[in-house]
């Protein structure tokens, strides 16, 4: 079960694992990036399921701060879609993310950072992690962002900050 991260928060801060915090695609959003991921089907690519794509507001190691003062959930919050890049993860596989533009995610994540949070990344980039390669194919990758680059992508977001501690 996720908890929001105002709630969850003093219990996190006893076990000292990290925090993370997230946002969700509402109902639409989900649907969209399943759309997509269901035009470009390919065997070189593994999807991650539908119910896990989200994105990443903050992944922070170490202590935490002590009384942040955390985001209120948004009412309403969307992102587009601006193109998609292949990036190595922190266990070397080569993932295919969509790059997302939102002021309001950003705004979210700056928020975090004001409070104490670091980031695992200096340089924040919102995205939706969509899958990881078996085997890199840069063909996918084109044909993705020619689409995108046709038909502007938007993905929509539950009005709420998902927390949980990292290990």
């Amino acid at each position: 079960m996720r908890v929001e991260a105002k709630i969850l928060y003093p219990v996190l801060k006893q076990i000292e694992d990290g925090f993370y915090a997230w946002l969700d695609p509402n109902e639409d959003g989900y649907a969209t990036l399943s759309e997509f991921k269901r035009r470009f089907r390919t065997p070189e690519l593994k999807y991650e399921n539908t119910t896990g794509l989200h994105t990443t507001l903050i992944y922070h190691t170490g202590p935490l701060p002590d009384d942040p003062v955390l985001p209120e959930d948004p009412v309403q919050l969307s992102a587009l879609g601006t193109n998609v890049e292949c990036w190595e993860d922190h266990k070397g596989r080569s993932i295919l993310v969509l790059r997302l533009y939102s002021p309001d995610i950003e705004k979210l994540h700056n928020q975090l950072v004001s409070q104490g949070f670091s980031h695992s990344f200096p340089d924040y980039n919102a995205h939706v992690t969509l899958g990881k390669f078996e085997e890199f194919n840069p063909d996918i990758v084109r044909d993705m962002n020619a689409y995108l680059d046709a038909k502007p992508m938007v993905v929509e977001f539950q009005p709420k900050i998902y927390a949980d501690s990292i290990n």
